[in-house]
This record gives structure tokens, C-alpha cells and sequence, in this order.
């Protein structure tokens, strides 16, 4: 299992240094049992690597992405969640050649935070003092009465000071990090059966609210070193 997690690992690691576009979907039904789905859009990272490498355009977008998550990683990452109580219908796929998406559903919100729990203990055994970069993307919730809350914080000197400077030293000084998370689209849905009353947010960009669905925008600039972000959602 723990060997399962570190691909998992990976994967954030790659979407995080790399122009891509993550969304984290959570639908509630009205019994807020529901559906938990991890999408990485790889297409701007496939269209960067052509454009150093005219000889990209030949290669398969699908090879690339598998050299990310292996077909064999993504079985074995499926076959574990799915052993978690309250969790079913895992899948682990490619979609449309460049997007991986990872989905399960849920039986309630204490299943949902069990399942993530588990994930984020084996990354912190196999990552010391990286637990903020491993709790990206997977959500933490809480329900007091009809209102959902989504909440994560991410710890100050998480990366090592050694990498921080490797990587911004590739842009010929400070501030690369901030560059690369700049480049990433990290986006958080929650919709709901029940109709929406309120939204209050902290630390988002909201992009769009309506009766049933809440989106925002993580800036990862400014999570990567001690930053933190909350969204409260109350349903009718």
C-alpha cells in the first residue's frame, strides 16, 4: 500500500512543477454521501514539451502521461482505496489521452476524510516535514449542521530551503517557485444536491456560485510557504 501512496506522491509532485491544470471535484448528495474526483489536465505540459522538441509531435500524449502514472501504478492505487470501509467505485483512468482522472465515491464525510487520511499518514511516514505539499489535493471536510467546510493549511519551511533555492536558481534567481506555482491552475468545485444559502470563503479566488455548485482558485504562491485557505458552504 505504501509503495501505492508514493506514486501518488509523485503524481502531486509532477502536477505541482509542471504547467498544469488540477481540479479537485466533491459532490454532496442530499444525505452527503457522494463523489470525490481528482482531474490533471497534462495538455499544456505536452504542448511545452513539443515546443522545446519538434520531434514531440510524433510521440504519443498517452506515453507521457503513463511515464507519470503507469497503468500497473494506477491499478494498485485503485485496488487500495477500494479496500477502505464506505469507499466504491474507485477508478484511476486516462481520459482523452492527456487528463488522468482518480474517482471514488463516498459513503458520508467521515468516509471521505478516513480515505484522505490514510493517504496523507503514509505520505508524511514516507516524507518527512513535506505534509503540506502531500495534503495537496486531498480535501479535508467538517459539517456542523448544514454547513460544509473545507479548510487546508499548508506549513511554513516545507520544502527544504537546499530545493527552494535549486529550483529558483533555474530561473537565474528568486522567485522560480513562485513562477511554477503561477503556472499551475488548482481549482476546487463543490456542488450539492441541496440548494446553496451561503458561501463565505478565505484565502480563494471564488470564480462562480450558483444555486448548486461553488468554484474557486488556490493560489499556490501563496500556500506553498505557510499559507492557508477556508470555504464554508451552507445549504438550505
Amino acid at each position: 500500500m505504501k509503495k501505492s501512496l508514493l506514486y501518488f506522491w509523485g503524481l502531486i509532485v509532477a502536477v505541482i512543477m509542471s504547467a498544469c491544470a488540477m481540479t479537485n471535484e466533491v459532490h454532496f448528495n442530499k444525505n452527503y454521501s457522494g463523489t470525490y474526483a481528482l482531474n490533471v489536465d497534462f495538455s499544456d505540459m505536452v504542448d511545452m514539451a513539443k515546443s522545446f522538441d519538434p520531434s514531440m509531435e510524433d510521440a504519443s500524449e498517452l506515453g507521457m502521461v503513463d511515464q507519470a502514472v503507469s497503468v500497473e501504478e494506477r491499478e494498485e492505487m485503485k485496488q487500495m482505496i477500494n479496500q477502505i470501509d464506505g469507499i466504491s467505485n474507485t477508478s484511476f483512468e486516462v481520459i482523452e489521452k492527456s487528463r488522468l482522472e482518480f474517482k471514488f465515491d463516498f459513503e458520508d464525510i467521515e468516509t471521505l476524510n478516513s480515505a484522505f487520511s490514510e493517504i496523507q499518514a503514509a505520505l508524511s511516514e514516507q516524507r518527512p516535514g513535506m505534509d503540506g505539499v502531500g495534503s495537496l489535493g486531498l480535501p479535508q471536510f467538517t459539517k456542523d449542521g448544514k454547513v460544509i467546510s473545507h479548510s487546508a493549511s499548508f506549513p511554513s519551511d516545507q520544502i527544504p530551503k537546499e530545493t527552494m533555492d535549486e529550483f529558483n536558481a533555474l530561473g537565474d534567481g528568486d522567485g522560480m517557485v513562485d513562477m511554477m506555482m503561477g503556472m499551475m491552475d488548482y481549482t476546487v468545485v463543490l456542488s450539492f444536491d441541496r440548494k446553496i444559502k451561503s458561501v463565505e470563503i478565505d484565502g480563494v479566488d471564488l470564480i462562480s456560485q450558483d444555486k448548486h455548485i461553488v468554484k474557486a482558485r488556490i493560489d499556490l504562491s501563496k500556500m506553498i510557504d505557510g499559507g492557508a485557505y477556508h470555504i464554508d458552504v451552507k445549504t438550505k
